[in-house]
């Protein structure tokens, strides 16, 4: 991408948490329990399921990535 590749991955980054933030909306208005929009408590839930599957078991076996030195 030459000397717009960090420009670019900056605003894919920006659209891509936009389109996270309005896909959580509701569709319909007034707002009930059966056409709410729950993508947000799923999304949420696997959040909170990762972070605490990594605080839990993964922080403390995680070694990184491989690399390999060629010369």
């Amino acid at each position: 991408m030459g000397k717009f590749g960090a420009l670019i991955n900056i605003l894919a980054i920006l659209w891509g948490v936009l389109a996270i933030i309005f896909s959580a909306f509701p569709i319909y208005e007034p707002v009930t329990a059966i056409n709410m929009n729950y993508s947000i408590v799923v999304f949420g839930g696997w959040i909170g399921g990762g972070v605490i599957y990594y605080l839990v078991r993964q922080r403390k076996s995680y070694n990184g990535p491989v690399v390999l030195y060629m010369e």
